[in-house]
């Protein structure tokens, strides 16, 4: 019999291999898993992508920027969880704090903690966006 591959972080909760994809078993909540990076999984996208950007130049996300533009840096964000965890960016996946505290969780390590707090802005806006156009 061959058993998938586990390791438990006390932080995190329990890293699994299953059918070459690696999850995240979320321990507060039993049975929620995240589908982290699968090695046979290609090219990822972010679901409503055009009304994400709308929604965060509406909300005057970077409207003072000198030199970089924020909504297009909470777009690379959002397109970099997505590679890092193998998988769309779907209102099912960003639609609450827990969620985001969970992606957060499964990325930690990947990257450094400043990123990973940017990351976090940018999926703190697309959840606000599905919450509020009821997506």
């Amino acid at each position: 019999m061959n058993t998938p591959a586990t390791e438990i972080d006390p932080n995190r909760g329990i890293i699994a291999v299953k059918n070459k994809t690696k999850i995240l078993e979320d321990k507060q909540c039993p049975g929620y898993t995240i589908p982290l990076m699968s090695e046979s999984q290609g090219a990822t996208m972010i679901l409503h992508q055009e009304r994400y950007l709308d929604y965060i130049q509406k909300k005057g996300v970077g409207k003072n920027d000198r030199v970089a533009s924020s909504p297009k840096s909470y777009l690379s964000y959002l397109r970099s969880v997505a590679q890092l965890l193998g998988r769309d960016i779907t209102p099912d996946l960003l639609r609450t704090a827990q969620d985001i505290e969970r992606v957060a969780l499964a990325l930690e390590g990947q990257r450094k903690p400043r990123t990973v707090r940017n990351y976090k802005s940018a999926m703190r806006q697309y959840a606000a966006m599905t919450q509020e156009s009821g997506l």
